[in-house]
């Protein structure tokens, strides 16, 4: 193959890598070099000396993968790849602690999985995500505003209340029932203070 054969296979690449630390360098390369070739240049003394391993090259919102070709991403000349760094490896940062890392047991009371927690909780269903928006729960106008603790009612209102032959059924039963009334009973101070009299009222 003549050298001009080689040069009009081959399309030489101009552009621009921007780092996070805001350097810039103009790097000409082959388009068909890899991802890997342009790497291992920008991992050089004279660009920003970051192992190939940990740089991120990005160009048009795409992560370039270091096996491809750089004229598989149609980098135009006068375009700007951008380059990241990416955080050292725990076993890159502490190699004397890689080998007791390995067997090493996760910290107590930190939860390993988004469900840990949640096996013995019989409400947990309730709460979680998995039911958002299929169950109707009540809304604040079925109680009212405060909870229904609105004004107590008029005189009116409970006469109505207790000719309702529900309601009256309901009335007897609770003070017909002694734990029921026990419980008025220490609920209520008042009622607390008066002793027996208090059981034979109600």
């Amino acid at each position: 193959m003549s050298e001009e054969d080689k040069t009009t296979d081959e399309v030489l690449l101009n552009f621009k890598v921007k780092t996070s630390s805001d350097g810039l360098h103009n790097i000409t390369i082959p388009d068909t070099a890899t991802v890997l070739d342009l790497k291992t240049k920008l991992a050089g003394e004279e660009y920003e000396n970051v192992p190939t391993d940990r740089q991120r090259l990005i160009y048009s919102g795409r992560v370039l993968k270091n096996e491809e070709h750089l004229a598989t991403y149609k980098i135009k000349n006068g375009n700007t790849i951008h380059m990241v760094k990416s955080a050292a490896s725990n076993a890159a940062q502490n190699p004397a602690n890689a080998g007791a890392g390995a067997s090493a047991t996760p910290a107590t009371g930190v939860p390993t999985n988004m469900a840990a927690g949640t096996a013995n909780n019989p409400l947990a269903n309730l709460t979680g995500a998995r039911y958002a928006g299929q169950v109707n729960l009540p809304s604040r106008d079925m109680f009212g505003v405060d909870g229904g603790m609105g004004a107590p009612p008029n005189e009116d209102q409970v006469a109505d209340m207790l000719s309702d032959p529900a309601t009256a059924q309901i009335m007897n039963e609770a003070l017909n029932n002694p734990q029921m009334v026990d419980m008025m009973i220490q609920a209520n101070p008042t009622l607390r203070a008066l002793g027996p009299a208090a059981r034979e009222m109600l």
